[in-house]
């Protein structure tokens, strides 16, 4: 039995037949997704201020004004050229480039009937479940791109991308994306296990875990005490950023900048209490910082780097970090800092968004 679906056209960017042919999304396009616990927790989208579903893929121009809601606030992203955003329940944003997904093959979870419905509307093969709401793979031609020009029917619980370097070639052995195992190495010598399937350097960075602690009202814009908390998918771990911004001059700034890093999963995103039996890293750097405040601009940069405290295994050596490099600007608010960070390795324009947790700094 086939269930229950309406079918709907996507306003922007969905898919079209002309002369019986696909016709893809524009150039650029990119997709945006909620994952089954962010919804259950009342997580939404607003897309130029309209609610928008994204059970299956949104597709989204780069540049609209894209808001994710949730009880504890709001948060504006920034949607670039041909990535897959993904929200998660715990206030992560995950971001993967379009050229590493395989855009003819998807996991899907949810009841027999919306996984029939969803395989004939696209024409698609499917890799079966072996129980109901297990995962399946739906393959078809473009079939990412097919699913973002429909509405998801009842049933659906979760679609996810599969990574093309490790896509299956037959349905009997799909592979799902899944994170890198939890081991780290310094940033400037992250490397990857070739003998085991591995995420794209992908973005993640959080959302609600310091909104919790923010303060608000703080007489000087910029100045303060901000902190963040990301996910490297690189370095298997988590860095969590504190910036201590002092004035200094007319538009100067000057304070220090602290990435504290701990190995890890990215479904978990606690610091370990202890090194036993945790056999991962564990370790603070601390950078003097310079910058400035010019038109609403903002930019610190650390100067040198030293290591504060190894807490377990092996810290950076000398030229096993890079200076971090934030620049950026205030959230409408004034109490994020969203930022990107330029450390001169794979850390490239790496957006990260700040929450002020202290006026002084």
């Amino acid at each position: 039995m086939k269930g229950r679906f309406v079918w709907g056209t996507m306003v922007a960017l969905a898919v079209v037949m002309a002369c019986g042919r696909e016709v893809p999304p524009p150039e650029g396009t990119s997709y945006l997704l909620l994952d089954p616990e962010a919804r259950g927790l009342g997580f939404g989208i607003l897309i130029e201020g309209e609610a928008r579903q994204a059970i299956l893929p949104l597709a989204v121009e780069a540049g609209r004004d894209v808001v994710v809601t949730s009880p504890d606030g709001e948060l504006a992203i920034e949607v670039g050229e041909e990535e897959l955003i993904r929200v998660c329940g715990d206030g992560t944003v995950e971001r993967l480039p379009l050229s590493d997904i395989d855009p003819d093959r998807v996991e899907v979870r949810g009841s027999f009937e919306a996984l029939d419905a969803l395989a004939d509307a696209v024409g698609a093969e499917v890799a079966e479940p072996v129980e109901d709401g297990e995962p399946a793979f739906l393959i078809a031609p473009d079939v990412v791109a097919l699913l973002a020009a429909m509405t998801a029917p009842d049933g659906i619980i979760e679609v996810r991308p599969v990574l093309r370097e490790v896509a299956p070639t037959t349905p009997d052995v799909p592979a799902a994306v899944a994170p890198r195992p939890a081991a780290a190495t310094p940033r400037a010598v992250a490397t990857a296990d070739a003998s085991k399937p591995t995420i794209a350097p992908a973005l993640v960075q959080t959302m609600v875990g310091p909104l919790a602690r923010s303060v608000s009202g703080c007489g000087e814009p910029a100045l303060g005490t901000w902190v963040s908390r990301q996910y490297s998918p690189w370095h298997g771990g988590w860095y969590e950023f504190t910036l201590r911004v002092r004035q200094d001059g007319a538009d100067g700034l000057r304070g220090d900048i602290v990435s504290h890093f701990w190995a890890g999963s990215a479904e978990d995103a606690s610091e370990p209490t202890s090194c036993e039996p945790w056999s991962g890293q564990e370790w603070t750097v601390r950078m003097p910082a310079v910058g400035s405040r010019v038109a609403g601009r903002f930019t610190l940069r650390g100067t040198s780097w030293r290591v504060a405290r190894t807490t377990c295994g092996e810290a950076p050596r000398a030229g096993d970090y890079n200076l971090d490099s934030f620049s950026g600007g205030l959230t409408l608010d004034g109490d994020g800092l969203k930022t990107v960070n330029n450390d001169g390795g794979i850390m490239e324009d790496y957006p990260t968004t700040f929450t002020r947790v202290a006026c002084g700094g």
